[in-house]
């Protein structure tokens, strides 16, 4: 699963440094996102993406480059209309419509600039779901990060407290303690994983009861 996909930095810098040097605006920006080279097309969105501001143009550039043939671009794109500053109400559809990408990668980058820009709407949450209930690792990472904003997963989690794959009982019994939710139903489906037979799934699972122990 790739959830990154940056160009080298040597080849990023020369072409930040050209088109810096020639004062692109919005629309020339913009022409450059169907340029035969993958290279221009991809720099000229990071240099869309690091831009700040919510003004209509460079907000419209930044959907215009979500839905690029290039999946590069899409992600960069992505990742610029999450960034902090940007205007929820604004970016918010454009970000709910990357949320069917055919890429996964671009779901999940999706999904996790919607909760950091508008944790309350969780039009991002089956995408999350979904990836927690396929295994991915790193989306137990990040929606442990989320803490209790990230509730709406422990019902999945304690599901996937019996999967037959340790390393996802293992995370999701982490996960369950870093979201903290003490709830009853918690406790006892992990003091269950306790017996597991597997060390890393019991080790987990004491820790997560030790976090949910100072919670309740």
């Amino acid at each position: 699963m790739r959830i990154s996909g940056a160009i080298p930095w040597s080849l990023a810098s020369f072409w930040l440094v050209l088109l810096g040097c020639g004062g692109n605006s919005v629309d020339d920006l913009v022409t450059q996102l169907t340029d035969k080279n993958p290279e221009v097309r991809r720099t000229a969105a990071q240099v869309l993406a690091a831009r700040s501001g919510n003004s209509p143009a460079l907000v419209a550039a930044l959907g215009l480059a979500s839905t690029s043939s290039d999946v590069e671009v899409r992600e960069i794109a992505v990742e610029g209309l999450g960034q902090p500053g940007r205007d929820a109400t604004t970016v918010l559809p454009l970000l709910e419509n990357s949320l069917t990408d055919p890429e996964l990668s671009i779901r999940l980058k999706s999904a996790l600039a919607i909760h950091r820009t508008a944790p309350q709407n969780q039009s991002y949450v089956p995408v999350l779901d979904d990836s927690l209930r396929a295994g991915h690792g790193t989306v137990f990472l990040e929606i442990g990060r989320m803490g209790a904003d990230a509730k709406w997963a422990v019902p999945t989690l304690l599901k996937l407290l019996s999967d037959q794959r340790a390393s996802v009982r293992a995370l999701a019994a982490q996960t369950l303690g870093q979201i903290g939710v003490a709830d009853q139903g918690a406790i006892e489906a992990l003091k269950l994983r306790l017996r597991d037979n597997r060390p890393a799934v019991r080790s987990a699972a004491e820790r997560s009861l030790k976090q949910l122990a100072g919670k309740s």
